[in-house]
């Protein structure tokens, strides 16, 4: 399985179609290129013309949002298998994907839903953690929870969720700091509290889970 990330330690910005032609045109300073997988589902086209020349100049990271990886039902198999070919076409330097839902019995919405922080959520999150990288052959770094509401029946708290559920975890500080003001909470209390390995397998409670 390959490892989460082998990203430049440099700056990366997400790449848009309607600058291609000036960013291939000549070389940029930047470290990386991050591009939506589900804008490249498609078998080909000027899409994936676009995005083969892009790959052979930088280094490429691909986020989803798609998954839906906390939902309550199964994973999309066939959005699964589609993700996995584009990684496989690419071998993109990282994979990410949201830690929410936004599918349930068929019906996909528009947005990236909130997760209630339970054991029984950590559990399931890890489980469809483990089957999407077991399907991708490749580690997945997962993006801070969506947290538009606090639920009642929450009794882990938001730092435990990535340090104890997850094997690599990325947070995007300028949403994080929106969300937690929101619920009227200090931002900074979350990234204080975050020291997190990168481990090769997702993790359940604080053992490590084994293929």
């Amino acid at each position: 399985m390959s490892n989460a990330a082998h990203l430049p330690a440099s700056a990366g910005v997400g790449f848009k179609p309607e600058h291609g032609a000036a960013i291939l045109a000549a070389a940029q300073p930047i470290g990386f290129f991050e591009v939506h997988a589900e804008n490249y589902m498609g078998a080909g086209g000027p899409p994936h013309a676009q995005l083969t020349a892009l790959r052979e100049r930088y280094a490429l990271s691909i986020h989803g949002v798609g998954l839906s990886i906390g939902s309550t039902g199964p994973l999309d198999r066939a959005h699964l298998a589609r993700l996995r070919r584009l990684c496989d076409r690419y071998a993109p330097a990282s994979f990410s994907e949201h830690l929410a839902w936004s599918s349930h019995d068929g019906v996909y919405f528009n947005d990236l839903l909130p997760l209630p922080y339970t054991e029984a959520t950590l559990a399931r999150v890890a489980d469809h953690v483990d089957e999407v990288q077991t399907a991708l052959k490749r580690q997945m770094l997962l993006e801070n929870p969506s947290t538009y509401l606090g639920f009642a029946e929450s009794t882990i708290p938001e730092v435990e969720i990535p340090r104890r559920g997850f094997a690599a975890h990325r947070m995007r500080t300028a949403a994080r700091h929106q969300q937690r003001l929101r619920l009227g909470h200090q931002p900074w209390h979350v990234g204080a509290g975050l020291s997190l390995p990168v481990s090769s397998r997702p993790r359940r409670g604080n053992s490590p889970r084994r293929s």
